[in-house]
């Protein structure tokens, strides 16, 4: 999976995710930016959804930022069994930086497209 940045835990935020929206619309010869957070460590996941086939993951830095995941259609991906993994070995996890809003309320998720393990 080709990266197009690599980014800490500490520079998710929603202005970033509000000028990456602005490159939208995404698909054919626009490609929405796979970004890749380096040394996470999954301290929260639960699978959620009528099928639990969506993974909830909350993710932590060696600083203790934190910053929600979502993994859509689980089932079909190998790298969530890392994600699942309660023994929180340390991860570097690759996807898009989205912000929306929620009740009035802004909510920043990254949503994970693959991830593997620090040292792989």
């Amino acid at each position: 999976m080709p990266i197009d940045a690599v980014m800490t835990l500490r520079g998710a935020r929603a202005a970033l995710a509000h000028e990456i929206a602005r490159l939208a619309p995404f698909g054919a010869g626009n490609d929405e930016p796979v970004l890749a957070i380096p040394r996470l460590r999954c301290v929260k996941c639960d699978r959620i959804g009528r099928d639990g086939n969506t993974l909830r993951i909350i993710m932590q830095d060696e600083s203790g930022n934190r910053l929600k995941g979502l993994v859509f259609r689980a089932a079909d991906k190998a790298f969530c069994a890392l994600l699942e993994d309660r023994s929180m070995k340390p991860l570097h996890v690759a996807g898009h930086l989205k912000c929306d809003m929620w009740q009035g309320q802004e909510n920043l998720t990254f949503f994970i497209c693959d991830a593997a393990p620090v040292g792989a």
